[in-house]
This record gives C-alpha cells, sequence and structure tokens, in this order.
C-alpha cells in the first residue's frame, strides 16, 4: 500500500482485488485485517509523496 501510494496508484478497488486474489487464498481469514493494512498504506504512502 505504502509503494501504491508513492507511486500515485490510488485505484483502491483495484489493489484491494490484487490482495484479495493473492493473499486471501492464502489466508482468507486474515483478508479484512490486510485490506486495512493496505489502505493505510495507501494513505501513508500518498502523505509522504505529497498527493493529500
Amino acid at each position: 500500500g505504502l509503494c501504491a501510494g508513492l507511486l500515485g496508484i490510488d485505484d483502491r478497488e483495484l489493489l484491494a482485488k490484487l490482495l484479495s486474489d493473492t493473499l486471501g487464498k492464502k489466508n482468507p481469514a486474515m483478508l479484512d485485517i490486510n485490506l486495512k493494512i493496505l489502505e493505510k498504506g495507501v494513505d501513508l504512502g500518498q502523505q509522504a509523496a505529497g498527493k493529500e
């Protein structure tokens, strides 16, 4: 998420789908937590890049 935010990738729906398709299959119980971490990472990346 942090890297995506720094790179200006803000398509959160796409990022969530990618996360679900990869990590969600391995550990579905952790998917919700991982999605929250992804969201926070994107926010922090955007702030660091000066986009927010």
